[in-house]
């Protein structure tokens, strides 16, 4: 019995380092291959995102990150003019346009850039798993690294490179991840990726200011816990120098990017609930006429911010009555949103069927981890409390302002790993089971 005890349990627990390297030789193939695929598949429906050669050319990258890594590849500079030929330098935060400009700057091949970007990231999310897991089984810890892939939207978000949500996909599991196991390097890591969110992008502020405290709060009689906190003052500190360096004024908060209030200003409007969350929201009607005397990339956040004020005083009921909308999609949309008409004038609103299972692990999750956290009050558990909290944190500014399926990519990973780790359990018994048969028929096979 002792042995048959002993055989189980080294079934349970992570096999060879070679075995570890195999897997993770067939993870990379995974991530090569499928970023090949992506690439072409890009290339056929932007075709003017490379040149003749296949390099990426700059200045076609979406959502104004294509000027700012052009200025910064050719002028040294971390800029863009635009509007009333405003110069800003705080309008988009730096990590995507710098992990792009790094890579362009090795080589400018498209394939090269994606293909890179891809690995080095699924490469580091596969090494923090593995370090931190190697007393765990080996089934477990596939599932946990499988985990942003098995869901074809999540993969393709995460493949990306033309919006954050692309380093959000795999940054906010692993938060989650380092947050519930106990590491050597645990807090060093966590307080390396709070830093590096805060650079990514505006939404995630409200997580990356509260969660250092709420570490605080339940971790215990461990001195490194202070050190997320000063991670994220040391992030605040040199995001807010520079800003006041280039610009005057120290950005945080609502002005943490000088396109906050612009990006918010069509969520503001009377009209937005006729066209979310089916259709783009650069497509609601509203005044895009800016003033003449506005000169600096502050009197820009100003103005529109103002104008946001003065919408929500005017018509907060419509905004509450907006903000039903926005939750109802965020927990139960699964068409594909935020379309452009075609050339025809329609709109592709059909259903996107990885969204179905999005929103089933979503709903699921979150009313699985409120019955397990209500239901042992007394004692609530590390997986629901950072859960819960990630799960408010990062929601907030989009229920606030507004958010597409993409935006919602990494918080769905955030609810597929809760789960994993909740059933663990589980997993450990289908282990187990299987051990037991084979076992069995190597005994039949002795015989």
């Amino acid at each position: 019995m002792d042995n048959f005890n002993k055989f189980l349990q080294k079934k349970l627990v992570n096999t060879s380092n070679k075995a570890i390297f195999s897997i993770y030789i067939i993870y990379l193939i995974i991530i090569i291959l499928s970023s090949v695929v992506f690439c072409f598949l890009y290339i056929q429906k932007f075709p003017n995102i490379v040149d003749a050669n296949y390099n990426l050319v700059l200045k076609n990258i979406g959502f104004l990150f294509g000027d700012l890594i052009s200025n910064l590849y050719n002028y040294n500079t971390y800029s863009l003019t635009l509007e009333n030929n405003i110069v800003f330098h705080l309008r988009r935060l730096p990590v995507l346009a710098f992990l792009i400009y790094f890579l362009f700057s090795i080589c400018k091949n498209f394939f090269f850039i994606i293909i890179i970007k891809n690995i080095i990231l699924y490469s580091l999310y596969f090494t923090i798993i593995y370090k931190f897991l190697k007393s765990k089984n080996i089934l477990f810890f596939i599932l946990l690294i499988f985990t942003p892939i098995i869901i074809p939207y999540n993969y393709l978000v995460s493949l990306n490179f033309t919006f954050e949500d692309c380093l959000i996909t795999l940054l906010l599991p692993l938060l989650y991840f380092l947050l519930i196991f106990n590491h050597i390097y645990k807090y060093i890591l966590i307080s390396l990726l709070i830093f590096i969110l805060y650079f990514t992008k505006a939404s995630m502020f409200f997580l990356v200011i509260c969660l250092p405290f709420l570490i605080l709060i339940f971790e215990k009689n461990n001195k490194l816990k202070f050190l997320p906190l000063i991670f994220c003052a040391l992030a605040i500190l040199i995001w807010g120098f520079y800003g006041q360096l280039v610009t005057g004024r120290f950005p945080f908060a609502s002005n943490l990017s000088t396109d906050n209030s612009r990006s918010l200003y069509p969520a503001l409007s009377f009209d937005f609930h006729n066209y979310y969350p089916e259709k783009s929201i650069d497509l609601v009607p509203v005044d895009t006429f800016l003033p003449r005397n506005i000169k600096t990339e502050w009197e820009f956040q100003d103005y529109y911010s103002k104008k946001n004020k003065e919408y929500f005083v005017n018509n907060y009921q419509r905004y509450f009555l907006d903000f039903f909308i926005k939750l109802k999609s965020i927990f139960t949309n699964i068409k594909r949103d935020g379309a452009f008409p075609d050339k025809n004038g329609r709109y592709d609103n059909s259903i996107r069927y990885s969204l179905i299972v999005n929103k089933l692990l979503f709903n699921f999750s979150v009313c699985y981890s409120l019955y397990f956290m209500l239901k042992n009050l007394k004692d609530i558990r590390r997986e629901e409390y950072y859960f819960l909290s990630i799960l408010i944190l990062s929601l907030l500014p989009h229920i606030y302002a507004w958010a597409f399926s993409r935006h919602l990519v990494g918080i769905t990973n955030v609810c597929i790993f809760y789960l994993v780790i909740k059933f663990e359990k589980k997993i450990n018994f289908i282990v187990l089971f299987l051990s037991k048969l084979e076992l069995k028929y190597f005994l039949l096979f002795k015989k």
